[in-house]
Formats: C-alpha cells, structure tokens, sequence
C-alpha cells in the first residue's frame, strides 16, 4: 500500500478549528444579552458577588481582565514565585500530620504510626526537651521534615537536642515560634527578651543549617479570630516584616534572616479565593525582600497550610472530612510547600486512630491518586484565579501598609486597630452565617436530626489573648445543647391544599430542626377546627401555622383562639412574613415569624426561651 493509499478518500469539506467557524464574541455583547435575560434586574445585584475581602466577584472573566498582569509570564521557580519557588514538579508537597499527644509516650507512638502511614513531615508541639526527644525516638531525621512549636527560650536548647540525632546540614522545616502571634493569642511574653531568644536561633541557623528556618510567620490566630483572606495575609506579612526589622535592630542582616522565614496559613472553604491568597503570599513576599535590595531568589516564601478550624463543626462532625478536602484542594492548587490536614473531630475531641487516618489519607488520595503534585502551579493562566490573585495581593498590600503607618503590627495590636478590622468582618460573616446566606453543611442547613447530641468542646483560648479564635457554627451548637438538655417539639399546622402550605412547611420543618427541635409534620388539615384539635392533643408546646399569605388573615385567629382556650402557654408561630400582615397577625397571638431572610440563631433562640417558661 502507497503512502497516498492511507490517506482517507473523502476529505472534510471544513477543516479549520471548530472555535474558528465561529464570530467570537465581545464583553459587552454577552452583557447586553445577560441584561435582556435579567428583564430589568440589576447586573450588580444578581450577577455579582460580594466577598469579605471587598473584592467584587464577576460571573464571568475574559482574557483582557489578566492579560495585562505584571507577575502573569513569569516562570516557576522564578520571582516573583507566583508558580511557585521550586520550578519543578518534581517535588510535591510534604505531607504533615499534627501529634497533639499528651504524653511523650504517646506522642511517639503517633509519630511512628504517621511516617509509616506516609507522612513526609510532623507537626509537633511539645512542652518541653524530655517531650520532644520521647517524641522523635525511631524517628529518622535525615527523611522527616519537622515543624516544631517552640517558645523564643526553648529554640536553641531544642535544636541542640536535634543534632544529637542529625547533622545541622540536614536539618529540614522550621522550629520556633512568631512571638506577636502568640502574643496576640494571649500568651505571656517579653518581647524585648524574645528578640534576643529569636536573634541568636536565626544566626545560628544562617551559619549552621541552611534548610531550617526559624522565623515563623503564623496567619492562623488571626484567621480563627474571624479575618478574612486579604486580613490574614496582611497581618502576616506585617508579622514578618517586623521581625526581621527587630533582628535587624539586634544585629542580625535582613540578608541572613530573610532565607529562615517560614509562612503558616489557615485554610478556609472558600476555594478559589484560598488558592488565590497562597498565591499571592509568594507575591507579596517577592516584592518585601526586594524593598530590601535583596534578589528575591534569596529567600523564597516557604508555605506550610492548616486546614482552619474556624470551619469546623460539631454538628454533623464528619462533614468535616469534605471540607477538609476542599481545603487541603486549594492549598495544593495554591502552590503549598507542607500541609496539616486536621482531624474531623478536632474541633470536639483529641483525636483517635481513624480520625488521624483519615486526615492523612485525604492528602495522599490528592497526592498520589489525584496526582495533584505532578503540576507545576495548576491555576496558571486562568483567567478568574490570575485576576483573583492579583485583586487579593493588591488588597492585602494595601492593609499592609495600613499597618506600618500604625507603626507596625505590635503598635497596631497594641492599640486594638488589628482587632477591630477583624472584628468588622466576623460581625458581617456571623451575620450571613445566622440569617443562612452563608450555609454551613449539617448546622445550619440539612441538618441530621437524628443525630446523637455531641458533648461538650474542647477548651476556648486564653481570656487575655487580643484576638479570640471562634468557630463559625457555636451559636447554632449552643441552641442544639439546649434542646440536648431540655427537648423541645413542634407542630406544624398545615391548612389547605398542598399547594397552600407544603413548601412552607418543609421551610419550617429544616429551620426547627437546625436547634434539635423535634417537628410533628403532619398531613394538611381541611378546617382550623381540625388543625387545633390535633396540635392540642399533639402536647407540644410550640405551634407553626403554615400556608399562604392571602389565607393567613382569615385562618390565624381562630385557630389561635381554639388552641390558647386549652393550652394557652402554647407559643405561636407563623411561617413566612406577610407583606403589610405582622401587626395584624401579631395582634391575632403570633408570637414569632420564621422566613428566608429571618436571623436563625437570634429566632431560634428566642423561641426556645419562650418554650422554656
């Protein structure tokens, strides 16, 4: 057969891209036809979405919104680092598990299990020398990476403990601790000694180990106190900037100092813009060491991630697991160099051998069978997450230097400055959260209402610290403790057809049950006579009216009337929130309204209050 024989007989009568047969199309002709499909609604109010960070959201993004990006044809392992500091894939992250173990014995135990169940790096902080060396026992230094929580005073004597087991050359990870982040967490310190403590660690380490830093930089205390993603990535470069000016002052050079920085974020749910704070953490750190005149290859921003526990229920705890995926998710797309992955039942109890298990295992699935490493910086060239990155960097570089005008980040704690940006936009995200614009997964949407009542938390933090970690589902946790300890019921009085009531009364039904209250669903009730014989005899002492707002007028007082003539303790509610009716439906004896744009917590507490009397 000749070389023309293989060729097909019929060519295509087309052969030019499939994109090409097509007119492209302009930003302003997709808008034009998205506002014919509005029919009159606002293209800012429907299309556009608000974050924390002031950063407006667009439903759809081009490629001029990235095209003129300064950082946008850099490469990997190149400054600025936006595709990350190593240029190779060859590497991918190291996986990290925490060991929050109360004895040593213990601890060493968890740290073995971890390396045999393919950690790359530990997590460890331990309270004293005699914890730390029980902990590393069987532990090969030269193959683990280690993150190591220790106060100004304890670094050196840690680290000398270390070389007894391993040369200073291979030495890898961060030991220390960022003293105005624990400072802030309501720890006892000195500062003035803990810049002495941090100087000679640092100079040690410039001289001695070059692949252990001893600098941290923590963005966790102000994520779990409620910042945003622009606030945190602020706050902590602030963190850093300051320390090395104290070093500095102290005698040791920026130049020395700047390669032992190590960066630790908290990850939240919100993916895109988790990814894009990672990636402009690199960024921003690129453009502080060149205001040094130092080349930011030097000192490449070194990032290690933990999944924030701020996200994390009690409620439903093993939902957990799925938002921990979605976090470990960005932090891998975002160009992490090491990740802590916390247990599902973290936010409830230390954790066991499963809860551990699976918390390591979500990073391998990532890693080994999602492949999630083999790419060097994923996200590149995307328009949404190029345009998004660069937003957050500008932000955050902008409250950074908010900061400095405060006169640093101790200055603008001291004076509460810091507290009061975050406590802006946890108030704004409670807010959301309470009235479910915000949804959190088996709290305060879907809920399990079978669930066994869990006990209580873990302890809070310090009640000196400036900034208080939360979690973002405790109000409706506590109003689920409530109910634990004193059951409540309801019955749903549904009246009319299915069409009249049904949608409301599912409405109802889901909102109850976010505070454990069990619901008597019932079928509808053709008279008000009917439904008021059967929520009497039901012996609940909360009653929800559901169906239509034009029925409501000639339905609620009667059967207000019947229900309070035998049991007049009973707390009437009415589902949904007639336009121009509250006043004559309040009048009528409704106690409360449960609606869509209702504060959950705020209705939900005030109704088992009322149910309580």
């Amino acid at each position: 057969m000749s070389a023309d024989d293989s060729k097909p007989e019929h060519q295509p009568p087309n052969t030019l891209p499939l994109l090409a047969q097509f007119a492209s199309a302009t930003a302003q002709q997709w808008r034009e036809l998205v506002e014919a499909e509005l029919e009159g609604g606002s293209f800012e109010q429907r299309l556009i979405t608000a974050t924390y960070e002031g950063i407006p959201l667009q439903p759809i993004y081009w490629l001029h919104d990235s095209a003129e990006l300064p950082a946008l044809n850099t490469l990997p392992g190149q400054p600025p680092f936006l595709r990350g500091a190593s240029g190779s894939s060859s590497f991918p992250w190291r996986v990290c598990q925490s060991i929050r173990a109360v004895t040593a014995a213990e601890a060493q135990q968890q740290a073995v299990q971890a390396i045999a169940e393919g950690a790359t790096a530990l997590d460890l902080a331990p309270n004293d020398l005699p914890a730390l060396e029980g902990t590393l026992d069987s532990v090969d230094l030269g193959t683990v990476t280690l993150l190591i929580k220790a106060a100004a005073n304890q670094t050196l004597l840690f680290t000398q403990a270390l070389l007894t087991r391993a040369d200073a050359q291979q030495l890898r990870g961060v030991i220390g601790s960022d003293p105005l982040a624990d400072l802030a967490a309501g720890a006892a310190i000195d500062l003035d000694t803990s810049w002495l403590y941090l100087t000679q660690s640092s100079g040690w380490a410039a001289q001695h180990a070059p692949m252990l830093a001893t600098i941290r930089a923590e963005g966790l205390v102000y994520y779990e106190a409620g910042a945003s993603a622009v606030e945190e990535l602020a706050f902590t470069l602030a963190s850093a900037v300051e320390q090395l000016r104290q070093l500095a002052d102290h005698g040791l050079p920026v130049a020395q100092s700047a390669p032992h920085m190590h960066f630790s974020f908290a990850l939240g749910t919100q993916l895109f813009m988790e990814i894009a704070k990672l990636r402009a953490a690199r960024l921003l750190w690129s453009k502080v060491i060149a205001a040094w005149n130092l080349d930011p290859a030097t000192a490449p921003a070194i990032i290690h991630a933990q999944s924030g526990l701020r996200t994390y229920t009690i409620a439903d705890r093993h939902v957990n697991m799925l938002r921990a995926t979605a976090q470990a998710f960005a932090a891998t797309i975002g160009g992490i160099d090491s990740l802590t992955i916390l247990p599902f039942d973290a936010a409830l109890q230390p954790a066991d051998d499963f809860s551990r298990r699976m918390a390591l295992n979500t990073q391998h699935l990532l890693r080994e069978e999602s492949l999630l490493g083999a790419v060097t910086d994923p996200a590149g060239g995307s328009w949404y997450i190029e345009t998004l990155t660069d937003a957050v960097a500008r932000k955050a570089w902008a409250l950074f230097q908010d900061v400095e005008r405060q006169g640093g980040l101790y200055a603008a704690l001291q004076s509460g400055w810091v507290q009061q940006q975050i406590a802006a936009t946890a108030t704004k995200r409670a807010r959301n959260i309470a009235t479910r614009r915000d949804v959190l997964v088996g709290t305060n949407m879907y809920v399990n209402p079978n669930e066994e009542p869990a006990p209580a938390p873990l302890p809070a933090a310090a009640e000196s610290a400036m900034l208080r970690p939360y979690r973002d589902a405790a109000p409706f946790e506590a109003l689920r403790a409530q109910t634990a300890q004193s059951p409540r019921s309801a019955f749903l009085a549904n009246l009319g057809p299915r069409s009249q009531h049904r949608a409301r009364a599912d409405f109802a039904l889901g909102f109850l049950q976010i505070a454990g209250i069990t619901v008597l669903d019932n079928p509808a009730f053709a008279t008000v006579e009917a439904a008021a014989q059967a929520a009497i005899e039901s012996g609940a002492p909360i009653v929800v009216i559901c169906s239509s707002d034009q029925t409501y007028p000639e339905l609620v007082l009667p059967l207000v009337q019947q229900i309070r003539a035998a049991r007049p303790a009973t707390i009437m509610v009415l589902a949904g929130l007639p336009a121009g009716q509250q006043e004559a439906m309040q009048a009528a004896g409704i106690d409360l309204f449960i609606h869509v744009r209702a504060d959950a917590v705020a209705t939900l507490d005030e109704l088992l209050k009322r149910s309580a009397l």
